[in-house]
């Protein structure tokens, strides 16, 4: 299906103002990342077999993902995208949004590199636009590697490694 980017962004956007509004979108940006969970681990197989079929009947398709989603909002774009034969384009404007979701609530990823495994979704840091502060849902006994940031378009390296380069070539540069 080609679907211009433009048009794309534009659905992302008039669905996270929809959902902005409605004070919800915390919670279906996780039911999102839950679909997208359940799709690569293959518990599902969505793709292929539900969005791009003729075989189910657009009733069938509806009833398939009441059952898997909670959320009305996120049903309802879904009811509209089946009923217009545009299922595929769901996967694109969902992760369109996310990308939108992060952008403007100013959500910054973290990756660290510890001995231990890490519960991702555990971890959540935000960044305050006015205090400039991060803030930590739970804590973590060691974190040995150090751990990396990635904001919009800039990555930050806090590793030991990369602090231990630093030094060792010049004590006064930006680390970032």
């Amino acid at each position: 299906m080609n679907f211009s980017y433009k048009k794309l962004k534009r659905y992302a956007k008039g669905f996270f103002f929809l959902v902005f509004n409605s004070k919800k979108e915390i919670f279906i940006k996780n039911e999102i990342e839950k679909i997208f969970f359940l799709l690569r681990k293959n518990y599902i197989n969505i793709k292929p077999i539900i969005l791009n079929t003729h075989c189910f009947k657009k009733k069938e398709k509806i009833i398939f993902f009441n059952k898997l989603m909670i959320d009305k909002i996120l049903l309802k774009l879904m009811k509209l995208l089946i009923y217009d034969n545009k299922g595929l384009l769901f996967i694109s404007i969902c992760l369109e949004y996310i990308k939108y979701y992060k952008k403007q609530l100013s959500i910054i990823d973290l990756f660290f590199l510890s001995k231990k495994p890490i519960i991702k979704y555990n971890i959540i840091f935000i960044l305050n636009k006015r205090e400039k502060t991060f803030i930590i849902n739970n804590n973590i006994d060691n974190i040995i590697g150090g751990f990396l940031l990635k904001g919009e378009y800039q990555y930050c390296n806090f590793t030991i490694n990369n602090f231990l380069k630093k030094i060792k070539n010049y004590v006064g540069y930006k680390i970032c």
